[in-house]
C-alpha cells in the first residue's frame, strides 16, 4: 500500500519554542481568552503546530509572537487556526496555525529562516 500523499507545502521541523497566540476579538461574549500561551511541536515556513492549555476555533484569526532559540528578536506573525484537537488524557490541545503572508519584516525573516 502506498503512503498517503503529503499535503504540506513546506517541510516541518520538530522544534519546541515558546509562543503567545493572540486571538483577534470576534465579539465581547466569546468564551475564549484573547491571549494563549504554549509551545510549538513543529514549525515550517507556512505554519506551526502548538500545544496549548486552552483551545481556539478553526478559522480564528490570530497573531503569533514566537521566540526562536538562537535568534535575538521575536517574530510577530499573522495566521489562522486551521484545526484544533484535544490531547487524550490531558487538559491540553494541539492546534495547527497557518501563517498568512504579509509585507512585514518578521514574515520575510521567518520565510528566510524556515523556507
Amino acid at each position: 500500500m502506498a503512503a498517503p500523499q503529503e499535503r504540506r507545502r513546506h517541510p516541518r521541523l520538530q522544534r519546541e519554542e515558546r509562543a503567545v497566540v493572540h486571538r483577534s476579538r470576534r465579539d465581547d461574549d466569546s468564551p475564549y481568552p484573547l491571549a494563549l500561551y504554549g509551545n510549538t511541536l513543529d514549525i515550517s515556513a507556512s505554519g506551526m503546530q502548538l500545544v496549548m492549555k486552552q483551545a481556539l476555533l478553526p478559522g480564528d484569526a490570530v497573531e503569533v509572537v514566537i521566540h526562536v532559540q538562537g535568534h535575538r528578536e521575536l517574530f510577530h506573525l499573522s495566521g489562522e487556526t486551521r484545526w484544533v484537537a484535544p490531547i487524550p488524557g490531558e487538559k491540553t490541545y494541539r492546534m495547527g496555525v497557518e501563517i498568512i503572508e504579509t509585507r512585514s519584516p518578521d514574515y520575510a525573516a521567518w520565510r528566510e529562516l524556515f523556507g
